[in-house]
């Protein structure tokens, strides 16, 4: 990954030059903004101190700079900041430079990277094998006109162009970032590709080596989950062993050629002995598989018909799944810090800025924590930073665990904290806070074999119709440094109406 530092700090070059060299990345160093025209990094960190007065300063202009943007500055620099500074940014670091934790956004970002490589090279080989399926159907196209002219009987040939047909509409529709159209696609869609009466959708659980199912269309109970090491002689066991696709024209002769005996349960509730069974694959990995039974006309599955649409659309199938899973991915780590496992403050200032909309279009209640840890300071200079970031990270789980899965807990900068309480007053912001205070006194937070000595101190308050989020934010932020000064390890209350409704 090419990294570019536009900076005058000789702290910070150190840092990305050292860091650049240990993790293999090109480092790049200039003195000013922008940094020039063709650039190839992918990766800029701009020192706001190169971009003089922050309130003389338009954060558009930073757009077109080249590569994904990362801040620097101070704490201080930060607190000035509003939503329009982070909008055109990735992220923001707060100097000084730490290289642990420099290092683990290094390795977030340069990961994220790699992987839209892969989504890039995926959604090529969908296009690929799109392209190959209208080819496909062009020749067979071209086929039925010489059947025309010469007046021959391709009945065969006629149904093999159908399905082709039906394989391209049906690989636009499953070429897409919506799981749930996917799986209607195979439940619903592919069976009538093949006149399949029944279908039934399992996914791979890569941790348990579980089949896990996602959905089926049978009118009885089917298995919700299966162990395959407890029926390794499966139809589905098989077709993962063997990595393809399996077409059982009749079980009693599949198992007299494979000499074995089938695993194969509720056999009384299918009214043939035929079945398609398709794993699901991207590259070497398992993502699940396909079953298709009971043809609508009793007759078994054909090789020659059948077999090869399935098996297109089941390799689209796999690749669209794997696509959304690293599209996922992708956006989890764009929206978290890579220290704490908590939101980023990018992604904080934009759940509150949609909270304030909420609340001023419903009249919701909406509050606010900001948190500090008292005694950072001292851990890093006593233990170390590694030491420091560990216990940041601790008191971030004790923050994640005494809120709800609707409130938003992120890292705001530093050792300081933000957490968005949706749909709750401050009485009970106030409550969770003192709960948050007793949680990290009786943690008793060990780093290496000795106790840390951390306590929080909290800002609380309610929106009460300011300005912007961000005179909301800077009211509880007040609250927060009037409880720093009344002695720490306290939560303090922000002063009602110091906004106004706009």
């Amino acid at each position: 990954m090419n990294v570019c530092a536009v900076t005058r700090d000789a702290a910070v070059i150190g840092v990305l030059t050292d860091l650049c060299r240990e993790e293999c990345h090109e480092l790049e160093v200039r003195s000013s903004w922008p940094p020039g025209s063709g650039d190839s990094a992918r990766l800029v960190f701009l020192d706001v101190d190169c971009l003089g007065r922050l309130s003389e300063m338009d954060p558009s202009q930073l757009a077109g700079g080249g590569g994904g943007l990362v801040l620097v500055c101070s704490a201080g620099q930060a607190d000035q900041m509003d939503a329009s500074w982070l909008s055109v940014a990735e992220d923001l670091v707060v100097k000084p430079l730490r290289s642990h934790e420099v290092r683990c956004r290094l390795r977030l970002w340069d990961r994220a990277e790699r992987q839209q490589d892969a989504l890039r090279t995926l959604e090529r080989r969908v296009d690929e094998l799109a392209a190959e399926t209208d080819r496909q159907a062009s020749v067979l196209n071209d086929a039925e006109v010489r059947r025309q002219l010469a007046g021959r009987s391709t009945s065969r040939l006629e149904r093999v162009l159908e399905k082709l047909h039906m394989v391209t509409r049906l690989s636009r529709l499953i070429n897409c970032l919506d799981l749930q159209t996917i799986v209607e696609a195979c439940v619903e869609r592919v069976p009538l590709l093949v006149g399949a009466r029944f279908a039934s959708l399992y996914f791979h659980d890569q941790r348990s080596g579980h089949l896990v199912l996602e959905r089926h269309n049978h009118p009885w109970k089917i298995a919700d989950r299966v162990d395959l090491a407890d029926v390794v002689n499966s139809p589905m066991s098989l077709a993962i062993q063997r990595r393809r696709l399996i077409l059982i024209r009749d079980f009693k002769e599949f198992e007299a050629r494979e000499q074995l005996s089938i695993d194969r349960g509720f056999v009384e509730n299918y009214a043939t002995s035929s079945c398609i069974v398709a794993p699901l694959m991207s590259g070497h990995r398992i993502i699940g598989v396909l079953n298709l039974a009971d043809k609508t006309d009793g007759q078994p599955f054909d090789e020659e018909i059948d077999l090869p649409p399935i098996e297109q659309l089941c390799e689209l199938i796999g690749a669209s799944i794997y696509n959304i899973e690293l599209f996922r991915e992708v956006e989890r780590q764009a929206q978290t810090d890579g220290l704490t496992g908590l939101a980023n403050h990018r992604t904080f200032v934009e759940r509150l800025t949609e909270e304030v909309g909420r609340a001023n279009r419903y009249g919701s209640k909406l509050s606010l924590l900001m948190i500090d840890m008292d005694g950072l300071k001292l851990v890093n200079d006593r233990l170390g930073h590694q030491a420091g970031d560990a216990t940041l990270a601790q008191v971030a789980r004790v923050i994640e665990k005494s809120i709800r899965a609707t409130d938003l807990a992120a890292r705001y900068g530093g050792d300081e904290f933000a957490v968005v309480l949706v749909e709750t007053s401050l009485r009970q912001a106030q409550a969770l806070a003192d709960r948050l205070l007793q949680g990290v006194r009786g943690q008793k937070l060990v780093v290496d074999g000795q106790a840390v000595p951390v306590t929080l101190s909290i800002g609380v308050g309610q929106y009460e119709g300011d300005a912007t989020p961000d005179h909301f934010i800077k009211r509880v932020d007040t609250a927060l440094y009037e409880a720093k000064r009344q002695g720490k390890d306290r939560a303090t209350l922000a002063a009602p109406g110091a906004g106004g409704a706009p």
